[in-house]
């Protein structure tokens, strides 16, 4: 793993934990299926978008002798380290295993032989050259929750069984004396075995969504690529950014690109509208934006808490944050009014009311992973 300080700080985060000692065992969860923008170690001025699994390929495991990636469907691939995979005798990569049983046990059966090979004696009879070698291997193992899902049948053994060897990979010293590094992406740590979420052996990585120096990144790259639907922001990053912070740059990507091929430049009024429309795209119809039609006028009494609140407003209008409290806490029985004070001062605002749609399932996990 590179050992020059890299951003953004989830991957930095990574580079220690590996580098120290401290886990080779990684849990990446959050906005892990948004696109991301790198520069490949030695590359200056080109910028690469790939996936995260392209990420961690490209930059983190950049120096790793031999990296595996398995995915449900397209099952296990060898994604860098052809040569080495086949110096250690695997010879034809196109015939590893697709099913998760076999394709977890075939991982386990190949890190043991890299630790039984690095254990031998010089005059082996094994490959000259390969013996005593602590070679640097990585694992990527995507959309875990698929392969090794939250239960609530303790015995579903071939599950539990799994489970238990992926996890073996972060506690057994002869797996943590190898260069080891193996990553488990999802989403939600909550749809995940409980075995590998609740592993304390294992880093949780959270996957952030792309904050406003990654937005105005994206944005400045986007200006040559899709001058179409930026001609009336050219040079407007911070701006742009700042406007459409929270949202994935896939979903930004995807309506810039349509604005691009329809020759529609993305102006100011839209740009509201935009975020909501993306926002509520991205979290799966579980919340709605609905804009207030109502104002402080019309709630009758409550003087005081209006004229604090119209304070706080004006506070916030001037951009003075640090003089406003952290947020409203509204106490009382069914039917006092609370929500209708809310919707009026979010009328007064000029904000949309954020509306939370049903977050429970009778699926295991889904309940917790919805409100996640």
């Amino acid at each position: 793993m590179s050992e020059e300080s890299s951003h953004p700080l989830w991957a930095e985060s990574i580079r220690e934990h590996y580098l120290s000692g401290a886990t080779n065992q990684f849990l990446l969860h959050g906005n892990v299926n948004d696109f991301f923008l790198f520069q490949k170690p030695g590359e200056t001025g080109s910028v690469t978008e790939g996936l995260l699994t392209d990420y961690l390929l490209d930059v983190q495991l950049s120096r790793f002798d031999l990296v595996l990636h398995y995915e449900l469907g397209s099952g296990l691939k060898v994604a860098a380290g052809q040569e080495l995979f086949e110096k250690l005798g695997f010879h034809d990569s196109a015939r590893l295993p697709h099913e998760p049983a076999k394709a977890i046990a075939f991982l386990d059966q190949f890190l043991r032989y890299c630790v039984n090979l690095r254990n031998l004696e010089a005059d082996s009879t094994e490959p000259a050259g390969l013996v005593g070698k602590n070679f640097h291997l990585g694992i990527i193992l995507s959309a875990a929750e698929l392969v090794l899902p939250a239960t609530n049948q303790s015995r579903d053994y071939q599950l539990s069984s799994m489970a238990s060897v992926i996890r073996s990979w972060s506690k057994e010293e002869h797996f943590l004396s190898q260069h080891l590094a193996t990553f488990l992406i999802t989403p939600q740590l909550n749809d995940l075995h409980q075995m590998l979420a609740q592993n304390s052996r294992a880093a949780l990585v959270e996957i952030p969504m792309p904050d406003q120096s990654g937005l105005r990144e994206a944005f400045a790259h986007w200006e040559t690529e899709l001058p179409q639907a930026l001609s009336a922001f050219t040079g407007q990053h911070d701006f742009l950014a700042e406007r459409l912070r929270g949202t994935s740059l896939t979903a930004i990507r995807a309506m810039l690109r349509l604005r691009h091929f329809r020759n529609e430049p993305l102006d100011e009024e839209s740009l509201s509208k935009l975020k909501k429309e993306l926002v509520e795209r991205e979290a799966n119809g579980l919340i709605e934006f609905v804009e207030p039609s109502k104002s402080l006028d019309r709630v009758y009494g409550h003087e005081a808490v209006k004229g604090w609140m119209r304070q706080d407003i004006a506070l916030w209008k001037q951009g003075d944050l640090a003089a406003m409290p952290m947020g409203y806490l509204l106490c009382g029985p069914v039917g006092t009014g609370k929500t209708y004070l809310v919707e009026c001062l979010a009328g007064d605002a000029g904000v949309p009311m954020v509306k939370l749609k049903n977050f429970r399932d009778k699926s295991v996990g889904s309940t917790e992973a919805n409100l996640e």
